[in-house]
């Protein structure tokens, strides 16, 4: 197992085991004082028909949003140098980082981190309910957030030659080896902070070269969104993991700042 958990450790340097790293009415009418009238002829059309429909969408406006606007999604971008990826087999090379701090509904609050990584190749993700295959065709990766800024805590992700990233305090694991870096049935990745306790589950999507990685704020603590990212990627060619690349690249952060498109953490 030891040579299985090279790629993320414990800030003390200790490597840690399967880890390379209301109700509806019509409105009431006014009740006006009875009073004889002239009578007169008037066109009727027929009653007034109000369709399922029509009820659902004024009960979704009075439950939902009225006087929330939905917060602006902001996003950061950070560019990866080709040819830098290192390992056997299928190489990932990341050539981009994208993040988004995403406003769902209800709207109001930040509720999920996107981030979309474009790789020069074609991603493919293992099956659900299991890890990366030994041919090394398959994609083996983690995605580390620093939520509190702070490198000095957390764990420390470690990229073989590309250097290492300190200060993870939550991590998408997804580089197999069994549980929890195994992909789950349900097609998700376990989420994990710095005492490997799994707080919650981020889902992925592919199309060509992109793996994009939603994970709900809640899964990281609560946390607002703007926390630096790294991602580690890798395959298990030959059995054993092997590092092919990290980014940023030397090893940083990508932040997302508020009201910033885009930019460098550190």
């Amino acid at each position: 197992m030891r040579d299985h958990a090279e790629n993320l450790l414990g800030c003390s340097g200790v490597a840690i085991p399967g880890l390379n790293l209301k109700r509806w009415t019509m409105p009431w009418t006014k009740r006006m004082p009875w009073r004889p009238q002239r009578t007169r002829q008037v066109s009727h059309r027929g009653p007034r028909r109000v369709t399922a429909a029509g009820h659902a969408g004024n009960l979704s406006r009075a439950r939902g949003t009225v006087g929330v606007a939905q917060l602006p999604t902001v996003t950061s971008q950070h560019f990866d140098g080709a040819g830098d990826a290192i390992g056997p087999a299928t190489v990932r090379d990341v050539l981009r980082i994208v993040t988004r701090r995403v406003d769902n509904l209800p709207y109001g609050s930040y509720d999920a981190l996107e981030v979309e990584i474009v790789f020069t190749a074609a991603v493919t993700l293992p099956p659900p309910g299991s890890g990366p295959d030994a041919g090394g065709a398959q994609l083996a990766f983690n995605l580390g957030f620093d939520t509190d800024q702070n490198p000095a805590t957390g764990l420390l992700m470690s990229c073989g030659s590309l250097g290492s990233t300190p200060g993870l305090d939550y991590v998408v694991i997804g580089q197999g080896f069994g549980a929890p870096g195994d992909r789950l049935p349900n097609g998700n990745y376990n989420v994990i902070n710095n005492s490997w306790t799994v707080t919650g589950q981020a889902t992925v999507s592919v199309s060509g070269s992109t793996l994009t990685v939603t994970t709900p704020l809640s899964a990281l603590g609560g946390d607002d969104g703007a926390t630096y990212t790294m991602v580690y990627t890798g395959n298990w060619n030959g059995g054993s993991l092997n590092t092919n690349d990290c980014a940023p690249n030397p090893a940083g952060g990508v932040i997302t700042r508020t009201g910033v498109p885009a930019g460098l953490g550190r």
